[in-house]
């Protein structure tokens, strides 16, 4: 049986910037996606393990996808402590790997977003002491696993991030000037232009180049991933290296 929610259903969640919901699931269709449905900065999908490789080493318009591990009704924070603590930690992580727990609520009677994380982030360090005896370390920068709490109108979903650091972090920007662009927002503004990379593209912006970036990645086929050295469905207890490498490669072969 399986294990964990996502699983059941092959069901994920895309975050998305406000105002691009809509291209956003356009964006995940085009990749395979299947059964998206919009809401509010981001949309629900299902889809293969396959497809779920491809869309976060393809999408330039989603920030995020969450593989949802367990959603519950959730009142208090000793409860969501418990709840949390019953989930199998170390189908996902190692006492050796570095985790942090990033916590949304709203609407709810748990209020505090920060004491939710911490309350998870005890969950999953007092399970480890439990079984092992030693705990993984929190590491909020660039942990090797990204843990996300959604509460809203008392309901919890506890997941797996599986971008691991966010989606417009490409790779290709070394330094940059202050306040530039999103990369997602900057590929979101050249797909609604419906730019082809066969009439010349101008630039406004005196930046740092992001939306002819954008547009040259597209119009060559690039994938937005490309330069990433790794990604957070790696944890996932069900990876498949091979298949993962599969879809690189066929990806990669599309690189004109």
């Amino acid at each position: 049986m399986p294990g964990f929610q996502y699983q059941k259903w092959n069901g994920y969640f895309a975050q998305l910037a406000g105002g691009t919901e809509d291209i956003g699931a356009e964006e995940l269709t085009e990749l395979g996606a299947e059964k998206t449905c919009t809401v509010y900065k981001g949309a629900y999908f299902v889809a293969d393990k396959k497809t779920l490789y491809r869309i976060n080493y393809q999408s330039r318009i989603v920030s995020r996808i969450l593989a949802p591990l367990l959603t519950f009704q959730c009142h208090s924070t000793k409860y969501l402590y418990r709840t949390a603590k019953t989930i199998q930690w170390s189908e996902i992580l190692s006492s050796h790997d570095t985790f942090a727990v990033f916590a949304t609520v709203s609407q709810s009677r748990i209020n505090h977003s920060k004491y939710a994380a911490l309350c998870v982030k005890d969950a999953i360090a007092d399970y480890f002491m439990e079984i092992s005896g030693k705990r993984p370390n929190v590491q909020t920068s660039n942990p090797d696993v990204r843990i996300n709490l959604h509460i809203q109108h008392n309901k919890a979903i506890i997941s797996l991030d599986t971008s691991g650091e966010a989606l417009h972090k490409r790779g290709y920007r070394e330094q940059a000037l202050e306040a530039p662009m999103r990369e997602t927002l900057a590929a979101a503004i050249i797909r609604l232009t419906g730019w082809n990379g066969k009439i010349p593209l101008c630039d406004p912006m005196c930046g740092s180049g992001t939306l002819v970036i954008e547009a040259l990645m597209q119009a060559c086929r690039i994938p937005s991933g490309y330069l990433r050295h790794r990604f957070g469905f790696e944890n996932l207890p069900d990876f498949d290296r091979d298949l993962w490498m599969k879809v690189k490669k066929e990806e990669d072969r599309k690189i004109r």
